[in-house]
């Protein structure tokens, strides 16, 4: 289980042939900060009523 966010990018690395079947990353796999940031951006309520649909 993932403990933060740099467990987010390498995991992001492990499964990059997968991840590359649905997203397109031009960039590649995001750092842990831009993982960071983005998270901070979201609403937690919406996010929450989204991960349950």
């Amino acid at each position: 289980m993932g403990k933060g966010w740099e467990d987010m990018e390498t995991y992001g690395f492990s499964k990059s042939n997968w991840l590359e079947q649905f997203l397109t990353l031009p960039n590649g796999i995001p750092c842990p900060d831009t993982f960071r940031r983005v998270f901070e951006l979201m609403n937690p309520k919406v996010f929450e009523r989204c991960f349950h649909r």
